[in-house]
């Protein structure tokens, strides 16, 4: 090829010798990121989570196949175990605007062992009590509990992993609550026994506390 500029002449390649995929693989090259393997504290941290999405969910569905012979052994009635069945739930529902509402000034972790520590006295207040009142009270502490664990689970999951691998580990997440759902009916009706349903609770502390 001839240069504008005399005297001077530019050797260009013929555009049958170039090379069609030369460009497209060296942008390919340029943009892709190498794959880094995931720490074993990463894995830890995600089992973690799902032991604790069992935890809460079997301890929500476990109650309520007790509920007959909690009744029974303390002489309440059945209005009592409707209010004893919702009180986990009105405890979540309390407490959940605070747990979200810290996620700016609070520590994430900091937070989970919060609640990791209010679903611990909780589960040891239902073990020992026997009153109406506290045993209404320990369900409320162990909802309080259940909305930290619920809020910073998710916030724990969405630190550790990027916005591409997230829906893989929400989906073990979803298959671990799955687990606890089905159970927690089965350890109601086997703690269900006159001087077995205080065990449930031992059974959550025992578990918040290996966790």
């Amino acid at each position: 090829m001839d240069s504008p500029h005399p005297g001077i002449t530019v050797d260009l390649p013929a555009a049958s010798e170039r090379d069609p995929a030369e460009a497209p693989e060296t942008a390919a090259t340029s943009t892709s990121a190498p794959q880094t393997r995931k720490p074993i504290s990463f894995y830890i941290s995600i089992i973690v989570l799902m032991l604790l999405a069992v935890i809460t969910s079997w301890d929500t569905t476990s109650i309520a196949l007790a509920l007959p012979t909690i009744t029974r052994q303390l002489g309440e009635t059945s209005l009592f175990a409707f209010w004893l069945s919702l009180s986990i739930i009105f405890g979540s529902v309390a407490f959940m605007p605070y747990f979200t509402s810290s996620i700016d000034f609070r520590s994430p972790k900091l937070l989970l062992r919060v609640s990791m520590f209010l679903y611990a006295v909780g589960s040891i207040m239902f073990a020992v009590t026997d009153t109406r009142f506290l045993l209404l009270t320990s369900r409320l502490w162990q909802g309080a509990g259940v909305s930290g664990l619920q809020v910073f689970r998710e916030v724990l999951l969405n630190d550790i992993t990027n916005l591409e691998e997230r829906p893989k580990y929400l989906h073990f997440l979803a298959m671990a609550q799955a687990v606890g759902g089905i159970a927690g009916p089965l350890l109601g009706t086997a703690l269900s026994e006159p001087s077995g349903w205080r065990t449930m609770g031992w059974v959550n502390f025992l578990a918040i506390g290996v966790v």
